[in-house]
């Protein structure tokens, strides 16, 4: 029963029956698709009065920590502790024993974002994962009589809040996605009529069209903003694997990022051209009538930032050019990279543009997971404030102050908010520090060196747990965040238009600089107009540009075992060439690099020799200088299989060769040196195996 008394206790949690409609009120307008839509504003209004207990305290516990009443005065965070621990106390008992009631999985919704605020991420994932088992469990039951007592458009709702969450927070690990038998999207309001028109006001482009639109189906701007949000989660979970070590050659139709591009492109074809800015002119519309259909504009904004935001973060140069380089090392074509730099750049500047949109038409947004992609864009616009050509520049520094600024405000509720804001602040401090002297000379590339674990922490929804401020202030990191550099040298130079109205410069001559340099092109977008531009990321193919950190290069190692007849019948002696390669493998290692050692007489078959090489990526793949410099057959039939078998089981590897037993590390030094002294850290053994048979006795 509803109280009457004008002061909240734990003896009389519910507030009065007015009071709940001023937080129906506020749940729209700070809550609304932000990120869920789990509830109907308008349906909300007459039902919060007789919603099971546990689900309206779990509504008023989310709902307190953007709005207040006298009736909490000073007690909101107690009330906030009693609702959701009372909440949680009986919907996880009920989720325990399967109940998959409607008010069952709204409530562990409303906590699962409770808990994020609160900084319990673990028990937010929790509380996902059981809402999302609940709901594939409802879901494998034909006759649930959930469908009986609860709308469509509830039910809807409801399924898809816990999608929802799942793409936001725990992208990776995503039951619903696909599931058979999901209900669709929820209801949708129509787009608000009349708008005021865009005609030479802010949104207006003359040259966009809606001719070639075809007979688009609107499906309604809810559904539209889903399948932008479903697809995100895919693309952070795409990430996510490439930082774990997965490889790929995304420009091939096969790949994962083709796969993902596809279904963007597939999105963008099924979107009514209602919904796009140049026919919902947001930036033009007063205030009031923002707020007087938000409605609409909350799942709008939603849709226009991920549209944008999904291409930025799928192209994101330091995904292309320095993980998947660490990965793979092999040449990307120039086409490509000089795609994926373009959609990058222009997607990311349109994120920021219409979060400025929103500050511009005081329209608040509380929604994480528009922070999320707003935090992945801003990796992305860090890298272009080092452009050398000065509009560039600029231009991405101002919309990194605008993303900032946005980022600071999400930062009061969100925790994992708040780290990636302290992840941008330190990255800026770091780069001030290494910029002694501004460079004036445009011809002047700058060279900026970074933390790549800071920029995978941009993209990623989860809270490390890291004080990125006081790691990156000292010149090593310690225990298992120890922290590897990456160096990026970003210039930019117009390219020669058709009107040739660039002045000529003078070619360089050809150095040991230029012939490493590799650049490609990008056409960022300043003021609605792309300005054709270079980024240069010096040796971007050598590994001078994008050192390893310790641990991060797999070096596989093979040659005739010391003790093998045909070392001594070369001419050396047996148990010193085993001593030295042993003791000359473990200076590898201990150098930082990850190494596994097999030698192997060439009268062993090779099956147990290419087993050795299964399952992991190998950056580096060596042959003795005893095999190699041999005059005896079977020696050189040896050479001539291990050089087939790593060409089939190591692609992507260089081939590197010692002249002696005391040179493995500069074998491998050369090609990949890494970025720090690696004393402290050494690589692993990834085994040390000897192949032969009576030929060693």
């Amino acid at each position: 029963m509803l109280s009457e008394s004008p002061s909240w206790s734990p003896a009389n949690p519910e507030p009065p029956a007015d009071l709940l409609s001023d937080f129906v009120g506020a749940y729209r307008e700070k809550l609304y698709f932000q990120p869920l839509p789990l509830f109907d504003p308008r349906r909300l209004q007459l039902k919060i009065g007789t919603l099971p207990h546990y689900l309206r305290w779990g509504f008023l516990a989310l709902t307190l920590h953007f709005t207040s009443h006298n009736f909490y005065y000073g007690l909101e965070a107690k009330a906030i502790e009693y609702y959701t621990t009372s909440a949680r106390s009986i919907v996880v008992d009920m989720a325990a024993e399967g109940l998959a009631q409607l008010e069952v999985l709204q409530t562990l919704c409303l906590l699962a974002l409770c808990d994020h605020i609160a900084g319990k991420t673990s028990r937010a994932w929790m509380m996902v994962g059981m809402a999302a088992k609940l709901e594939a469990l409802r879901l494998s039951q034909s006759k649930a009589d959930l469908n009986t007592r609860h709308s469509d458009d509830t039910i809807s709702r409801c399924h898809w809040s816990i999608a929802i969450l799942e793409s936001t927070f725990i992208p990776n690990c995503n039951t619903l996605t696909g599931i058979t038998g999901a209900p669709s999207y929820p209801k949708s309001v129509p787009r608000p009529t009349p708008l005021h028109s865009s005609h030479g006001m802010k949104s207006y482009c003359p040259d966009l069209t809606d001719a070639y639109e075809g007979n688009i189906q609107d499906v309604g701007i809810n559904a539209t903003c889903l399948g932008y949000i479903s697809v995100w989660g895919s693309i952070i979970s795409y990430l996510r694997d490439i930082r774990n070590g997965a490889n790929e050659y995304p420009w091939l139709a096969t790949s994962r990022h083709n796969q993902l591009t596809v279904k963007l492109y597939e999105l963008e074809n099924i979107t009514s051209h209602r919904h796009l800015i140049r026919n919902a002119p947001f930036p033009d519309q007063p205030s009031e009538d923002l707020s007087e259909h938000r409605e609409y504009w909350a799942p709008w904004v939603s849709f226009q930032i991920m549209m944008h935001a999904t291409q930025a973060i799928l192209n994101n140069p330091f995904v292309q050019l320095v993980a998947l380089r660490r990965a793979g090392r092999n040449f990307q074509p120039r086409s490509f990279l000089q795609n994926t730099v373009d959609q990058a750049l222009f997607h990311a500047e349109w994120v920021s543009r219409l979060v400025q949109m929103c500050a511009d038409r005081q329209f608040e947004v509380n929604d994480p997971l528009i922070g999320q992609a707003v935090a992945g864009c801003v990796s992305i616009l860090w890298i272009f404030q080092f452009a050398r050509d000065r509009k560039v520049s600029e231009k991405a520094k101002e919309n990194l102050v605008t993303c900032e600024t946005f980022l600071g405000h999400l930062a009061r509720k969100w925790p994992h908010i708040a780290e990636k804001l302290e992840i941008l602040r330190t990255l800026n401090v770091k780069v001030a520090k290494q910029q002694q002297t501004p460079q004036e000379d445009e011809s002047t590339s700058a060279t900026i060196k970074f933390e790549p674990d800071m920029m995978w922490e941009l993209l990623d929804p989860a809270i490390s747990g890291v004080d990125w401020a006081s790691l990156c202030s000292s010149s090593k990191g310690k225990g298992s965040h120890a922290t590897t550099s990456a160096t990026i040298r970003v210039a930019t130079k117009f390219v020669h238009p058709i009107n040739n109205e660039v002045e000529s410069a003078p070619i360089p001559s050809p150095s040991s600089e230029t012939e490493n340099q590799f650049r490609i092109r990008i056409k960022p977008v300043t003021n609605m107009r792309a300005e054709q531009t270079i980024l240069a990321f010096n040796s971007l193919f050598g590994a001078a540009t994008t050192p390893f950190g310790c641990g991060e290069v797999n070096v596989f190692y093979t040659g005739l075992p010391g003790r093998h007849q045909y070392v001594t019948s070369q001419g050396y002696d047996a148990k010193l060439v085993e001593e030295q390669i042993f003791n000359h493998t473990r200076e590898l290692r201990e150098a930082g690099y990850n190494v596994r050692a097999v030698w192997r007489g060439p009268e062993m078959p090779p099956n147990e020799f290419v087993d050795q090489m299964k399952d992991v990526h190998w950056h580096a793949a060596g042959i003795g200088f005893g095999v190699r410099g041999s005059q005896i057959p079977d020696v050189i039939g040896l050479f001539e299989e291990t050089i087939d078998i790593f060409r089939k089981e190591a692609p992507d590897a260089k081939y590197v060769f010692n002249y002696n037993p005391l040179t493995f590390l500069w074998s491998v030094k050369r090609y990949f040196p890494l970025s720090i002294d690696c004393k402290d850290q050494p690589g692993k053994d990834l085994g040390y195996v000897t192949l032969c048979d009576e030929a060693c006795k």
